[in-house]
């Protein structure tokens, strides 16, 4: 994937490596799946390039983004944290003299270190080793212990325009464009699955309130559990639809699913409230999901609780 977006950023961190001035601890932050470690190879690639170009096509910046880079350490979690036991590992490696090239430490998902290993940190961020630049990658710049935030410089990154994601994508439709919501990230995995039938049950889920038949929606259900789709993508689905019926009267313009209007303008009609408790037992759902509650059960009390609301409304 061709690195688009971040033009800011990425040349203010060129100026700096061609000076030879990199801060040797930053902070990359903003949103999951903007490109943060994209930017944060690239920086690598800036440096080993055989065209001094980060052209990515070299072997130099191949062994970058496939991670194989000798000079490159990279820590992610291991299940919910970074644990004290690879920072350790990270530390005793480091702890080899350098060589003339640059290494590079990058952190994801840098807010979920432990305590401990976030401790264990702190004295080599405070007095970083010789020709060595820690990048932490975080979507949550506040749960960083503040410790580790006093020790770097935070460099913040935003979403992709409409545009850019067009410019990295033109073979993508619109409302897939518009469900990324600038982030390149989100866009490559929702192109990777079967999202257009997962959106499509979204709406099939929203819409059993207006079904009565008890029967016919125990089969429906039956039906989507059955052919297990990936949940996670329906809600997300779902809670995008719920948040455009809610600002559609607001700001057309900002609507992610523009090519469901009739269906948004029919549901704001029913009301804010009912949108409301919608998007509080869609969250709820999800939460029962993940707590692998039995799903048949779950979904069936989501549509009784709806069509209960509904008629409410609507009486």
């Amino acid at each position: 994937m061709p690195l688009i977006g971040h033009a800011k950023e990425r040349q203010y961190l060129l100026k700096k490596q061609r000076e030879d001035r990199i801060f040797p601890v930053m902070i990359f932050h903003g949103p999951n799946g903007i490109g943060k470690k994209a930017v944060a190879l690239e920086l690598i690639c800036n440096e080993v390039c055989s065209h001094q170009s980060a052209c990515g096509d070299c072997p130099a910046c191949q062994k970058v983004q496939n991670l194989e880079y000798e000079n490159l350490f990279v820590l992610r979690p291991e299940g919910k944290f970074i644990k004290i036991e690879a920072v350790r590992q990270l530390l005793s490696a480091l702890s080899l003299r350098a060589q003339d090239l640059t290494r590079y430490v990058i952190l994801e998902e840098a807010e979920k270190l432990n305590p401990q290993a976030a401790n264990a940190l702190l004295k080599t961020l405070e007095e970083p080793p010789e020709k060595t630049v820690f990048i932490l990658l975080t979507s949550n710049l506040s749960s960083l212990l503040p410790t580790i935030r006093s020790r770097a410089i935070p460099i913040a990154f935003n979403t992709l325009s409409f545009q850019e994601l067009q410019e990295l994508s033109p073979e993508s439709p619109t409302w897939l464009l518009k469900a990324a919501q600038g982030r390149p990230g989100l866009l490559e995995d929702l192109k990777q699955h079967d999202s257009l039938q997962e959106r499509k049950l979204a709406l099939e889920v929203l819409s059993l309130y207006r079904e009565s038949s008890r029967h016919e929606n125990f089969q429906k259900i039956k039906q989507w559990v059955k052919d297990k789709p990936n949940w996670d993508r329906v809600f997300f689905f779902m809670q995008s639809f719920l948040r455009d019926a809610r600002i559609l009267s607001i700001n057309e313009d900002k609507l992610l699913n523009l090519d469901q209007k009739a269906y948004l303008q029919d549901l704001s009609q029913i009301g804010d409230d009912f949108i409301d408790l919608q998007y509080r037992a869609t969250i709820r759902l999800q939460e029962q999901f993940l707590a692998n509650q039995d799903k048949s059960l779950c979904l069936e009390n989501f549509w009784f609780e709806s069509k209960k609301k509904y008629v409410s409304v609507t009486a």
